[in-house]
């Protein structure tokens, strides 16, 4: 799977999967994106990250800032019964020369879960 963002002329950003074997879209998401507190809080906790710190003092930039959503099930405490929980995590990309990283940063738990080049 590979993520493909995709920016419309009124500035609206779509997020797309795509399916790299069969070349297929999976799943197009153009919903809401980050609140401007929500891309404040990613950008706070992504710099705070001493690894994401060590490429910034070497130059990287940070470029987009988008939102990713995180599917998973868990238990209701109320009644016992399992349930699909969605969250609101932030997606970014670091730039040094010609090398980038992606981050995923859960904003709820307030840290950096992945970062890869």
């Amino acid at each position: 799977m590979a993520t493909v963002i995709v920016e419309g002329k009124m500035g609206g950003i779509v997020n797309v999967l795509v399916d790299l074997y069969t070349k297929v879209v999976t799943q197009a998401v153009c919903g809401p994106q980050l609140t401007d507190g929500e891309k404040e809080k990613a950008l706070n906790i992504v710099t705070a990250d001493p690894r994401v710190q060590e490429l910034l003092d070497r130059g990287a930039v940070i470029d987009l800032v988008l939102p990713m959503y995180v599917t998973f099930s868990g238990v209701n405490q109320e009644t016992g019964e399992i349930e699909e929980i969605t969250e609101t995590w932030a997606q970014m990309w670091i730039n040094l020369g010609n090398r980038q990283w992606g981050v995923q940063v859960d904003l709820i738990r307030g840290k950096v879960v992945n970062l890869t080049e």
